[in-house]
């Protein structure tokens, strides 16, 4: 199928994207259709006053037209101030018409990395720790969608911590090590604000703390001191 190109296309297309590069439009639809709609009132006022000089009053329009985009879109604010820096910064105009380029990454299977993980870490536990362990885990957000085998394998990893009233179980600031589950006990949480530690909430004798500095690879967030004799699950 052979597709004609129509007579004049060319150069209208090529003046209409002079006009877009000129004026940096801030929405595209509306400069087109004022662009083209101004466009065909020239010509129709051309061909009725018989004149023929048709190329050099679409160059003049056109001009003008840009000129008009110009100060309208200064008074909507898309340009910048008049200001005596002659440097000052202009911000790039953002086109919503432009796709934003496609961000690709390496696939990554599961399964090909199954010969290179290390050997799984396991702490033995009688059957009474496992079903304490199991319920002070049961109301814990990021265990909810575990399956069975999963939650089983989470609780093999697990090791019983046990607490004195005054210890710090982790600092704001120091690098994480462990993710805690409470099982029994009480514990402040302390930020520092100006400089000062300051008491911001407890735990009491249920909850879990310290899996954003793992989960995001960040210092801890806040301090945690046990404020009464108790067991964590880390």
């Amino acid at each position: 199928m052979s597709i004609e190109i129509p007579e004049g296309l060319t150069e209208l297309l090529q003046r209409f994207t002079v006009e877009v590069l000129r004026t940096q439009p801030g929405d595209l639809l509306e400069f087109a259709l004022r662009y083209f709609t101004q466009l065909r009132e020239s010509d129709s006022k051309e061909a009725a006053s018989g004149n023929g000089q048709n190329s050099a009053n679409r160059a003049a329009k056109a001009v003008n037209f840009a000129v008009e985009a110009m100060q309208i879109n200064s008074e909507n604010g898309e340009d910048d101030d008049e200001d005596d820096d002659d440097e000052e910064f202009v911000a790039p105009v953002i086109n919503r018409f432009i796709r934003r380029p496609s961000v690709c990454a390496e696939a990554f299977n599961p399964d090909d990395e199954e010969e290179d993980k290390e050997p799984r870490i396991t702490h033995p536990k009688s059957d009474e720790q496992r079903r304490r362990l199991q319920e002070a885990c049961s109301d814990i957000l990021l265990f909810k969608n575990l399956d069975p085998e999963q939650m089983s394998q989470l609780l093999d990893a697990m090791f019983e911590k046990l607490v004195e009233a005054g210890e710090h179980i982790i600092d704001q600031d120091d690098d994480g090590d462990n993710f805690y589950v409470i099982e029994r006990g009480t514990f402040d949480i302390f930020l520092k604000v100006d400089g000062a530690e300051r008491s911001v909430g407890c735990y009491d004798n249920r909850g879990s703390f310290g899996e954003l500095a793992l989960m995001y690879n960040t210092p801890r967030a806040a301090t945690i001191v046990a404020t009464s004799p108790g067991a964590l699950w880390g």
